[in-house]
C-alpha cells in the first residue's frame, strides 16, 4: 500500500468501516513509517473548522480527546485558530479510545458533569458509544453522509459550521 492509500485509510480510523485487524495494520504501519506518521501534523483542517471553533470558543469551553500522542497533537494544534481549554491524549491517560478512562479524564479537566459536555465526533465505536455510555451529549459529525450510528444523538451535522446554531445564546 502506498502513502496516499495509507493516508486515505487513516481518515477512517475510529469508524466502524475498519475492523480490528485493519486498524492494527494501519497502527503498525504508522509506527514504522515516520514520514507518514509525521505527515498527520501537516494536514490542514477542513475549511469549516477554524471559523466554527472561533465562534464556539466565545461561548463554550473547548477540549480535544485524542488517540494521538502529545507531540503530534501539538503540531496539529498549530493549524487551529483557538486555544483549547483541555487537551486529553491517550498518551496522558495511558488508555486509548474507546476506553472510558480517556473520557473520564476529560470530565475531570473540564470540571463539569458529563451532561454538560457535548461530544462531537464521527466514529461510533471509538467516540460516540463510549461518550454516550458516560452520559455525554452526542453530536454526530457526518461529513460522508453515512447512516446514523445506533447511539442517541442530540444532533447530526454535516460540518462544524452547523454546530454553533444548535443552541440558543
Amino acid at each position: 500500500m502506498n502513502h496516499e492509500e495509507w493516508k486515505e485509510k487513516i481518515f477512517l480510523i475510529g469508524d466502524t468501516e475498519l475492523d480490528a485487524a485493519e486498524r492494527r495494520e494501519i497502527e503498525n504501519h504508522l509506527k514504522s513509517c515516520g514520514d507518514c506518521r509525521e505527515s498527520l501534523a501537516r494536514w490542514e483542517p477542513f475549511p469549516d473548522v477554524n471559523p466554527a471553533l472561533i465562534r464556539l470558543s466565545r461561548r463554550y469551553k473547548l477540549a480535544i480527546i485524542s488517540n494521538i500522542d502529545r507531540h503530534l497533537l501539538g503540531r496539529s494544534l498549530q493549524r487551529l485558530a483557538v486555544r483549547f481549554d483541555a487537551l486529553i491524549t491517550a498518551e496522558d491517560v495511558r488508555a486509548y479510545k474507546p476506553n472510558p478512562e480517556i473520557f473520564r479524564q476529560a470530565l475531570t479537566r473540564l470540571a463539569c458533569p458529563a451532561q454538560e459536555v457535548i461530544h462531537v465526533a464521527f466514529g461510533p465505536e471509538y467516540d460516540l458509544q463510549p461518550a454516550h455510555a458516560l452520559e455525554f451529549r452526542i453530536v454526530f459529525l457526518n461529513r460522508q453522509k453515512l447512516p446514523p450510528p445506533e447511539v442517541p444523538l442530540e444532533a447530526e451535522i454535516a460540518d462544524l459550521e452547523e454546530l454553533s446554531s444548535l443552541w440558543k445564546e
